[in-house]
C-alpha cells in the first residue's frame, strides 16, 4: 500500500516538474516573438561603455541602463540547469556574465574543469564554491585575487608600483621554516621593480580562521591594519605578527633586488626600506563584517576598490558582491582560459531553446 502510495506522489511530482518546463519554454517563445529588434542596436559589455555612450557597466555589480529583461531571459534559462548558485536578483548582469555565471555553476558540470589559469595557478570549478552564500573565502579565491590584481598592475600606465602577495607568503613568514630567498624564487611573478614600489598588500588569516589585510605604504612608512572586525583583545597578537611578516617582506625585497641584479634588471645596490620599523596604524570607522564567515570577501575588495576609491570605506559584501568576484575573476584579461569559458557557456544546451537562439534575442533585444 505505501509502495502504490509513493509510485503515486512520485507521478504526480515529475508531472508538475514537465508542465512547469512547458510554461516556461511557451513564455520565453512568447516574449521572444513580443520584443522588436531596433536599428543600431549594441550590447554594453562588462566595465565598458556603448557605442551611443548611454549605458555603462560599474564595477560594484550594477550595469547601470541594462535592459531587465535580458537579465529576466537569461534567469528563465537558469530554472532549466540546476544551479548551485543562481544568480541574485538584484544583480543586473549583461548577457555574456550571465551565460557564464550559469555555466561556472551548472550543478551537473564536472567540479574538476579549469574554469581560470595563470602562470601556474589553476583555479577548478569546486574553487569557485568558496564565493557561494554563507561560505568562508579560502586562500584559493584570494590567490586568484593576487594574480588578477598584479597582472592589472603591470600592465597599467607608468609601470607597476604595488605588490599583490597571493596568501602563501603570509602562511610561510610566519610559520618561521621557510627562508626569504624560497618565498621570493616560489612567487617571483607577484613582484615587480623595487625602486617604484609604493604599496604591499598581503592577506593574512589568524589563528582564528580569520582574515584581515596588511597594507605596507612604503611612501608614509606605515604598516596598515585593515580589519573587518576589530576587537581590542585581538590587537597584541595583530601587532606581533604584522611586526614579524614586515620583516620578513623586508628581506624578500632584498633577496628579489639581488635577483635583479644577478639578472642585469636593476642597477641599485641596496635600499633601506627597513619595513619592521614602520608605525602600526588602525584606519577608524572601517565597515566591519556582520558575521563569521565574510573576512575573506572584505579582505578580497580592500584590494580591488581601495587605490581606485583611495580609501578603505567600500560597500558592504552580500551574495552580488560574491557573484560579481566570480565574474570578474573568470572574465579578466589575466585569465587564460577566458575564451574557453566564454564558449562553453555560450554552448551550454537549454532543453527545448537553442543557445544560438538566445543569442540571437540578446543581440536583438530593445532598450528601455
Amino acid at each position: 500500500m505505501y509502495q502504490c502510495l509513493i509510485e503515486y506522489i512520485d507521478s504526480k511530482i515529475l508531472r508538475v516538474k514537465q508542465e512547469v518546463q512547458i510554461t516556461i519554454r511557451q513564455e520565453f517563445q512568447n516574449l521572444a516573438q513580443t520584443l522588436t529588434p531596433p536599428a543600431n542596436t549594441v550590447m554594453s559589455t562588462a566595465g565598458g561603455e556603448e557605442a551611443n555612450g548611454n549605458r555603462a557597466t560599474n564595477r560594484d555589480g550594477q550595469l547601470c541602463g541594462l535592459d531587465v529583461v535580458k537579465c529576466e531571459v537569461e534567469r528563465w534559462r537558469s530554472l532549466t540547469i540546476p544551479l548551485t548558485f543562481e544568480i541574485p536578483r538584484d544583480m543586473l548582469v549583461n548577457e555574456e556574465e550571465a551565460m557564464v555565471a550559469i555555466y561556472l555553476y551548472n550543478a551537473n558540470a564536472s567540479p574538476d574543469e579549469k574554469i581560470l589559469i595563470y602562470e601556474g595557478v589553476d583555479g577548478c570549478r569546486r574553487s569557485f564554491d568558496a564565493l557561494k552564500p554563507m561560505r568562508q573565502i579560502d586562500a584559493d579565491i584570494l590567490t586568484m585575487v593576487a594574480c588578477k590584481m598584479t597582472h592589472d598592475e603591470k600592465n597599467r600606465s607608468g609601470g607597476p608600483k604595488i605588490w599583490f602577495l597571493p596568501p602563501r607568503v603570509s602562511e610561510q613568514a610566519l610559520s618561521f621554516f621557510y627562508p626569504p630567498s624560497e618565498v621570493v624564487r616560489n612567487h617571483s611573478a607577484y613582484l615587480s621593480d623595487v625602486s617604484s614600489l609604493s604599496k604591499i598588500y598581503v592577506p593574512i588569516k589568524d589563528l582564528f580562521k580569520h582574515w584581515y589585510l596588511l597594507c605596507v605604504d612604503v611612501k608614509k612608512r606605515k604598516l596598515i591594519c585593515i580589519d573587518p572586525m576589530q576587537q581590542r583583545p585581538r590587537k597584541t597578537i595583530r601587532d606581533r605578527q604584522i611586526r614579524q611578516l614586515a620583516n620578513f617582506i623586508d628581506w624578500m625585497i632584498h633577496e628579489h633586488l639581488a635577483d635583479e641584479r644577478i639578472a642585469g634588471k636593476s642597477e641599485l645596490d641596496e635600499v633601506a626600506y627597513q619595513l619592521g620599523e614602520f608605525r602600526i596604524y588602525y584606519p577608524q570607522n572601517l565597515p566591519q563584517q556582520e558575521n563569521s564567515f565574510d573576512s575573506g570577501m572584505w579582505v578580497a575588495r580592500w584590494q580591488i576598490y581601495a587605490e581606485t576609491r583611495n580609501s578603505f570605506i567600500i560597500p558592504p559584501v552580500d551574495d552580488t558582491t560574491r557573484m560579481r568576484l566570480a565574474l570578474d575573476l573568470v572574465l579578466s584579461n589575466y585569465n587564460k582560459a577566458k575564451e574557453k569559458t566564454i564558449e562553453a557557456a555560450k554552448n551550454l544546451a537549454l532543453p527545448g531553446v537553442s543557445s544560438l537562439f538566445i543569442v540571437a534575442l540578446f543581440s536583438n533585444c530593445s532598450s528601455r
